[in-house]
This record gives C-alpha cells, sequence and structure tokens, in this order.
C-alpha cells in the first residue's frame, strides 16, 4: 500500500513539474515577444514604398489607405480602388526563387496562429484580419502557403506568379518547413466565409504578397480582378 502512495505521489509531482515548466516557458515567451515589439515600434504612415504602386498598371485609381511601417520587416501596404480594399507586403527572396516551384501549397487546410509568437495586425478593417510574425525577414528560398475556404483553387501559376482564389475563412504562411506561422489570415466572424484572391508577384529578387478583396465584402468578386489590375 505504501509503495503505491508513493508511485502515486511521484506521478503527480512529475506532472506538476512538467507544468510549471510549460508555464515557465510560456510566460518568458511573452514577455520576449513583448520586449520585441517594444523595440519594432510598428507605426501606421500615409508614405508607401514605390514599388509597390508600381504593381499596378492603372496607379491614378489606386488610393492608399495606409502603411504599417516596422523596423525589422516591409510595410504592409493598404490600397482601395472603387471597388477593391488591396493589402501589399514585399517578402525578400533569393534569387533563384521561382513562384512555381519554391511555394508549396496546400488546398482546403485550416490553420490556426502560432502560439507563444507574437504578430501584429496590419489590416484596418473588421470583416477579417491579416497578421505578421513580428520579426525580421531574411531572403527566403521556399514557401509554404496554405489556404482554407469553399472554392479553393489555384488560378494559375508560372515561374514569377501564383495566383488564387477562395471564398477564405483562414490562411497562413510559412518561410520554412516546420516553423511557426509567419503571415496568418482569418475572417473576423468564424461563420462566415469572404471571398479573395491572393498573388505571388516575383520581381527581381523579391515577392510581392498581394490580397485582394471586393470593399463590399457580400458582393461576388470578379474572375481575375487582381491579374486584370497588374496585367491590364
Amino acid at each position: 500500500m505504501k509503495r503505491v502512495v508513493v508511485v502515486v505521489i511521484s506521478v503527480f509531482s512529475i506532472i506538476v513539474l512538467i507544468k510549471s515548466c510549460q508555464i515557465w516557458t510560456s510566460s518568458n515567451a511573452l514577455k520576449v515577444n513583448k520586449e520585441i515589439s517594444r523595440l519594432d515600434s510598428n507605426t501606421y504612415s500615409k508614405s508607401f514604398p514605390a514599388d509597390y504602386l508600381n504593381l499596378f498598371l492603372d496607379k491614378k485609381n489606386i488610393v492608399i489607405d495606409s502603411s504599417l511601417i516596422s523596423k525589422h520587416r516591409s510595410p504592409v501596404t493598404e490600397f482601395h480602388t472603387e471597388k477593391y480594399y488591396i493589402q501589399v507586403y514585399r517578402i525578400p527572396s533569393s534569387a533563384k526563387f521561382s513562384t512555381k516551384s519554391n511555394i508549396i501549397y496546400k488546398t482546403n487546410n485550416t490553420s490556426e496562429m502560432s502560439r507563444n509568437t507574437y504578430y501584429v495586425d496590419a489590416t484596418t478593417i473588421s470583416q477579417f484580419k491579416v497578421k505578421y510574425k513580428l520579426d525580421s525577414t531574411q531572403p527566403i528560398s521556399s514557401l509554404y502557403f496554405s489556404l482554407f475556404g469553399s472554392q479553393t483553387q489555384l488560378i494559375r501559376t508560372n515561374d514569377s506568379i501564383a495566383y488564387y482564389f477562395s471564398n477564405f475563412s483562414n490562411f497562413s504562411i510559412r518561410f520554412k518547413e516546420g516553423n511557426v506561422i509567419d503571415i496568418y489570415g482569418k475572417v473576423g466572424n468564424k461563420n462566415r466565409e469572404i471571398p479573395i484572391e491572393i498573388m505571388f508577384l516575383k520581381r527581381k529578387e523579391c515577392i510581392y504578397f498581394i490580397l485582394l478583396a471586393n470593399r463590399n465584402f457580400s458582393l461576388h468578386l470578379e474572375h481575375n480582378a487582381l491579374f486584370d489590375l497588374i496585367t491590364k
């Protein structure tokens, strides 16, 4: 009987110790992330990189809303046209990066934002949020993209464009396999889907992440809406 009691007490002590370590690790990770956030000093601005606007052919109809400026990342800029909401972010890449062969795409694979990782919300609208991991980004050689929602499809892909549509619920982007999520998007209402187009566009040694949605989110999104803004 005494041996059983000792075993039970020992097991209980081990469980308590493990839980204490987990709480300590989580608490310290959050403290580190908050300190990184303080040092990063994210600010909103009306300025934006000229190369963002140069992605679009009809520049006169593209209006700047705001840019999230970071010390460690490229700006995340929100634009709009009369019909569309647009978000643009530049990711440094290796010179040999191909949007056809170096983007590993998973369709209808739901994802959750990584825990114990600090993200900054770069979206000023409420219908959905796109959050960016607070960290410096080195030139990437691969990109792991997951997009979850109804009617999700890869519209086209080649060495310079990877182009997707979805009535999306969430998406995630990782720059290394198995790492925490670098960019995470999710609708504000878990019971709702919002039609969006996402494009990864290669220009020199950069990949531009471009997201487009209707400003009226309840409307049907025209086919190739983003592609037409880039190529027509």
